[in-house]
């Protein structure tokens, strides 16, 4: 998975977590804390890339991007995501 996007927190020294949620018994996967170091209120531009495994629970339900603030609230906007599959056994 990559992600682009540009975001802004309302809190100083503000924090949150990007994960993609498949539901069943693992439920969020490829959990990563983006941070907030400029400042509140100013754009961050961001890209993630996150390498990992999908099993039968992702393709039973599916992945949902989630983003959590771990204090303030977070705005995105001109978000990108890109999934690319390197190998299918």
């Amino acid at each position: 998975f990559t992600f682009k996007f540009k975001a802004k927190n309302t809190a100083t020294n503000s924090f949150g977590t990007l994960s993609v949620d498949i539901g069943g018994a693992f439920g969020q996967i490829f959990k990563t804390t983006i941070t907030f170091p400029r400042g509140a209120n100013i754009e961050h531009p961001f890209y993630i890339s996150l390498d990992g495994y999908t099993g039968s629970t992702f393709l039973a339900n599916g992945g949902v991007p989630k983003v959590s603030s771990g204090n303030g609230t977070i705005s995105m906007y001109d978000i990108a995501l890109k999934v690319t599959r390197t190998v299918k056994a």
